[in-house]
């Protein structure tokens, strides 16, 4: 596979499958301020190109933490995801829901089993920073459990200038269940995240971290692959289904042109998502 922008071009080879953990999709009204309906073919052309463009050939779909939903704990946000999954197989692999934790437990628990049992969702994910909340706080310590007691992995976004989703706020809730699974989106976004992570990623067994918004010093994908190995590190870009989510998948080159193994950089692009969400692994790509 060869992976091109108007400046760079860089080969990953025939038979790479990549997979994005981190693509949202739906209206984004808390982001942007504004309230227009939400699109829904423009937003799967937009992956669409996107996605042909850089050669990443699945990704799993999560909900928009910056909807404005006031109906039901955020139903019309997983509703997206959920058609989405149906509709575009081609596209996306999974998908993932999420709860608006301002709507409390009863009805978050609801929410979140119907994702799973109804929607055939793979996880559940929370935004702290536009959805009002600590990422420790007591609604989603109830969320965590819920999806826990379900099986899902727990994707949780620790945008690093954030002191409601700060990364020692992820690993008390990894430390508090022990039986789940924690998916880190947005963790290397900073060097002080970048150094905490490959220092003390070690201890949270249970916790992998995704590219997305990755900082570009330090070769940080190297720096942790030598330390702790590449099982626990997920290929991840965060598009939002817009033009203006980025000019081109940076983590992509990252990982790209990294010095590590080849076997390695498989298993970071597609291999450990596959086995994280319970899927099974496809035949090689055809060239």
């Amino acid at each position: 596979m060869t992976s091109a922008s108007p400046e760079i071009s860089i080969s990953l080879g025939a038979d790479v499958e990549v997979i994005d953990v981190h693509q949202h999709i739906g209206p984004r009204g808390r982001m942007l301020g504004e309230d227009r309906q939400f699109d829904f073919a423009a937003t799967i052309a937009s992956h669409t190109e996107m996605m042909s463009r850089y050669g990443i050939d699945k990704a799993v779909a999560i909900a928009s933490h910056s909807s404005v939903s006031n109906d039901d704990q955020g139903r019309s946000a997983n509703d997206i995801v959920a058609q989405a999954c149906e509709q575009h197989p081609e596209l996306f692999l999974a998908g993932v829901g999420t709860v608006d934790p301002v709507f409390g437990e009863r009805g978050g628990v609801s929410e979140i089993k119907r994702c799973c049992e109804q929607l055939g969702m793979r996880g559940m994910a929370w935004h702290a920073r536009f959805q009002g909340t600590f990422l420790d706080a007591p609604p989603m310590q109830a969320y965590v459990r819920a999806s826990v007691e379900l099986g899902l992995p727990v994707f949780l976004h620790a945008i690093g200038e954030s002191k409601l989703e700060a990364i020692w706020r992820v690993t008390s809730l990894a430390r508090a269940f022990p039986d789940g699974r924690f998916v880190v989106l947005d963790a290397f976004t900073s060097v002080d995240n970048c150094d905490w992570i490959v220092a003390h990623a070690g201890e949270l067994p249970n916790v992998w971290f995704d590219t997305g918004a990755i900082s570009a010093t330090g070769k940080i994908v190297e720096r942790f692959v030598e330390r702790h190995g590449a099982a626990r590190v997920v290929f991840g870009t965060t598009f939002y289904g817009a033009p203006d989510s980025y000019a081109y998948p940076a983590p992509l080159f990252e990982i790209a042109a990294s010095s590590i193994t080849a076997s390695d950089r498989e298993a970071i692009l597609s291999g450990n998502a596959r086995e994280l969400l319970g899927l099974s692994k496809t035949t090689p790509k055809e060239s």
